[in-house]
C-alpha cells in the first residue's frame, strides 16, 4: 500500500513493483533503475501518489503513472502529466485520438483534432489561443494543460517518465 523512505544510503529498486497508495520519500534516495517499471496504480477507488519530497531525499528515475478515468459520458477532459520526458503517443496508446498525425484517426480520414492546449500569448480574445495537436510526437510539456476529447470511458491511461518534482515557475504572462 505505502512505501516510505528514510535512509540516508537511499534505496534501489530491484525489482518491477506497483505502489497502490503513497511514496513517502524522507531522507535518501529512491532510484529506479531504467530496467525496472515503478508504477503508480490508478483505479476506481483510488489513484497513489508521490508525497511531498523532503529536503534531505530525493527520487532518481521513472514512474509509470496510471490515471482512472471514471464512467462517464465521452466528453472534453483538461488532462496534464505528472512527468517530463513524454508525448501524446503515451496518451494515444490508451485512448482514441483523431485529427494529427500519428493519431488513431489521422487526417484526411478525420480533420478534427481530439487535442488541444492553450497558448495565452495568442493575439485576440480568449477564444483564439487554442492550438491543435500536429503529430503523436508532439511533447506533454510539464504544467500545460490539455483538451483531450475522450471515451467511452470508463478507462485506464498512463505516462511514464521521470516524476515532476521540487518546485518549479509556471510560465504566466498574461
Amino acid at each position: 500500500n505505502n512505501l516510505t523512505l528514510n535512509n540516508a544510503s537511499g534505496a534501489t529498486l530491484n525489482a518491477d513493483a506497483n505502489l497502490i497508495n503513497t511514496l513517502v520519500l524522507t531522507n535518501g534516495t529512491f532510484t529506479v533503475p531504467a530496467i525496472r517499471n515503478f508504477t503508480l496504480v490508478s483505479n476506481a477507488t483510488r489513484t497513489a501518489r508521490i508525497a511531498a519530497i523532503a529536503a534531505t531525499a530525493n527520487f532518481s528515475g521513472n514512474i509509470n503513472m496510471q490515471r482512472f478515468l471514471a464512467p462517464g459520458p465521452t466528453e472534453w477532459r483538461m488532462l496534464g502529466s505528472p512527468a517530463t520526458g513524454t508525448t501524446l503517443a503515451q496518451w494515444g496508446d490508451d485512448f482514441a485520438t483523431s485529427g494529427f498525425i500519428g493519431s488513431t484517426c489521422p487526417p484526411p480520414a478525420c480533420n478534427w483534432v481530439s487535442i488541444w492546449n492553450y497558448n495565452e500569448a495568442s493575439p485576440g480574445d480568449k477564444d483564439t489561443g487554442y492550438v491543435a495537436a500536429t503529430n503523436i510526437t508532439n511533447p506533454v510539456i510539464a504544467g500545460k494543460g490539455y483538451w483531450c476529447y475522450i471515451g467511452p470511458v470508463p478507462l485506464t491511461f498512463e505516462t511514464v517518465g521521470t516524476p515532476n518534482k521540487f518546485s518549479f515557475s509556471y510560465p504566466v504572462t498574461f
